[in-house]
């Protein structure tokens, strides 16, 4: 769907995957997207709706993103 290649191309383009080596990219993309799906799934069907990453929804996935990349890092 538009909306799970949205935020995956989002992460890679604003630098947020720029410290992950390449095997563990294909594991950070499967990871964030079942983490969007359960925790910000508001946010995937805002994008949805939308068909535009507007800037509430822009400054709510940065938000999911550091959370997640906090955690993501971690293992």
């Amino acid at each position: 769907p538009l909306e799970k290649q949205v935020v995956v191309i989002f992460a890679g383009t604003e630098g947020y995957l720029d410290e992950l080596s390449m095997e563990k990219v294909s594991q950070f993309e499967e990871a964030f997207l079942e983490y969007m799906e359960a925790q910000y799934s508001g946010i995937l069907e805002g994008i949805a709706e939308e068909k535009e990453l507007t800037d509430d929804l822009r400054q709510q996935l940065v938000d999911a993103l550091e959370k997640f990349l906090d955690t993501f890092k971690e293992e």
